[in-house]
């Protein structure tokens, strides 16, 4: 296998660059700036068998670590412990052994396979991870492009002179276009926890709404599947509330707040961010001056930890609108995760909402 597989893999589920580049100089590989000279590099020294092993191998180890920990929307279901414990040896039904994700998995399909997939989730795939199960289901997701249109391309002959025409109207002209992208979720069991996560592929910056309506899928098929297996209703009622967790993660000193958004008690909406994500906005004068003259009340959160020797930062984010702020019955059922290297850093921002909770 050639290291460039998971490169142009990597590259299609648009990976930031930057995080890309944190993950090659911890592992002391070739990088580059930008795609085209980092594709390049590692072109030129295919032959170079002393690297190419070890290249392949660390950069199958980023590739997975992103499909499974990095860009992801969350969701998560408290399950009983009965259900918890049965559901263990019954997932596996639930995979299906004629998926066309299945054979090229880990790597994506080849663009035609991916036309001809449905947009309806396909799990194919399960996994032990210690004490977790996780299941992985893909399918096709369209997305919007949106591309300048070139006046040189339309100076032959068989353009109209009324095309051309138009066009002068304009000094600038964009065309969109419907690409699609193989979208990578995730199911997980967390039977020593009593919990059903959905981890949704956010890789492509999906519409919030459309997040929704997959999680809603799985919501409504593994409901189903325990109906018919132990003959229990709704077993998946209403996914964890994380509003509360807003306070929490403010309040809790570890880490660096990096965003927030807050409501004033005169009624004016904040939204702060640090120009850089390692500085934590709690500790900003301005910020604390503001806090110091009213009270507010939270309404969305990025923080981030540092991790050993990285320099891209795993964040959490708990995104609401303004309107929510201060509510007794607000509610907001997703945390979205980004710029996770490994299942460490997955796992530790988890930990960080349920700990002293």
């Amino acid at each position: 296998m050639s290291p460039i597989i998971y490169l142009e893999a990597l590259k299609s589920r648009l990976i930031s660059f930057r995080t890309l580049q944190d993950e090659l100089t911890i592992r002391d590989m070739p990088t580059a700036l930008g795609w085209t000279l980092l594709l390049k590099k590692y072109e030129e020294t295919e032959g170079n068998i002393q690297y190419r092993e070890r290249w392949t191998s660390n950069l199958e180890d980023i590739y997975l670590n992103h499909i499974k920990y990095n860009s992801k929307v969350v969701y998560i279901y408290e399950l009983s412990a009965d259900i918890a414990y049965k559901l263990q040896s019954k997932l596996n039904i639930l995979v299906s052994d004629e998926s066309r994700f299945k054979d090229t998995f880990p790597l994506p399909v080849n663009e035609k396979d991916l036309k001809d997939s449905s947009f309806n989730p396909d799990i194919f795939e399960i996994e032990t991870e210690g004490e977790d199960i996780r299941l992985f289901s893909s399918y096709k997701r369209a997305f919007r492009t949106r591309d300048e249109i070139q006046y040189s391309q339309f100076n032959g002959e068989k353009t109209s002179n009324a095309l051309i025409e138009t066009l002068n109207k304009y000094e600038e002209v964009y065309g969109l276009r419907t690409d699609y992208a193989q979208a990578i979720d995730c199911i997980i069991l967390r039977s020593n926890k009593n919990r059903m996560e959905f981890h949704i592929d956010n890789s492509h910056d999906i519409l919030l709404e459309e997040v929704a309506k997959v999680a809603n899928y799985y919501k409504d098929r593994i409901n189903k599947f325990i109906q018919k297996e132990f003959e229990i209703n709704e077993c998946l009622n209403t996914a964890i509330n994380f509003y509360p967790k807003i306070k929490k993660l403010y309040e809790d000193a570890d880490g660096q707040v990096t965003d927030y958004g807050h409501v004033t008690s005169s009624a004016s909406v904040k939204h702060e961010r640090m120009k850089r994500g390692i500085y934590d906005l709690r500790n900003e004068p301005f910020h604390q001056g503001g806090l110091a003259a009213v009270t507010t009340d939270g309404y969305s959160i990025t923080k981030k930890w540092k991790t050993e020797g990285k320099k891209i930062l795993p964040s959490l984010s708990i995104s609401g609108r303004f309107s929510i702020a201060g509510q007794l019955d607000a509610n907001i059922d997703f945390i979205l995760i980004n710029d996770c290297h490994s299942q460490n850093d997955f796992d530790m921002m988890l930990n960080k909402l349920f700990e002293n909770a």
